[in-house]
């Protein structure tokens, strides 16, 4: 594969990354990739290759807890049909092994461009979360997970984010009547901060 070099300014040499290997490693502009220079080569690297994060559940409802917090793997200690119950609400999430233990994993994750694009979904769901309880709790399980393993942005960015799919997910998970109203008021102050933040993240 050949690349044209380009000149900015009167020092600055640049070449395009192929765009397969920028899809494939989820880069995004502003990124820092880092560079190994050789004799006659220099070589680009996404990152370094992270080891499998492993976790052993117990309970189906512990499944859900390692998907948002990132692991790759999880061993349940429950059923088959437990498991299978938990899945819809898991994207990306699969059985790989069923027998005497169950084992579950990972085989697609998003990127940063659609963890916002999720997320801008969440704060039109809002509003009629009652009736769209399910797709909720889908789409923040996504995006927890999402931040957990890879952020939005700056760190100020992820944090406001999660601490707000937290919220989010107290809302949609509550049974009391008293207790949603006070976290959608809560929600609403939150919502607007937050819809500033994802319409300059798509600009």
């Amino acid at each position: 594969m050949k690349r044209n070099v380009m000149l900015m300014g009167n020092k600055t040499h640049v070449i395009s990354l192929p765009a397969t290997w920028v899809r494939e490693h989820s880069v995004t502009k502003g990124q820092q990739l880092e560079v190994v220079e050789d004799v006659g080569k220099v070589t680009v690297l996404a990152g370094l290759k992270k080891e499998k994060r492993k976790f052993c559940a117990g309970i189906a409802e512990e499944i859900a807890k390692a998907y948002q917090q990132g692991y790759d793997e999880v061993k349940a200690g429950c059923s088959v049909e437990e498991v299978e119950r938990m899945l819809p609400s898991l994207p990306g999430f699969e059985i790989v092994k069923s027998g005497k233990e169950c084992v579950v994993q990972a085989l697609s994750e998003i990127g940063k461009k659609e963890f916002w694009a999720l997320f801008r979904r969440i704060l039109l769901l809002l509003p009629c979360y009652s009736a769209r309880r399910e797709t909720l709790t889908r789409l923040v399980n996504v995006c927890k997970r999402s931040v957990c393993r890879q952020g939005c942005g700056s760190l100020v960015d992820s944090i406001l984010a999660y601490n707000a799919l937290c919220d989010i997910e107290k809302v949609i998970n509550s049974k009391s009547r008293n207790s949603n109203v006070i976290c959608r008021l809560s929600l609403e102050e939150l919502g607007k901060e937050l819809k500033e933040m994802s319409l300059k993240q798509k600009q």
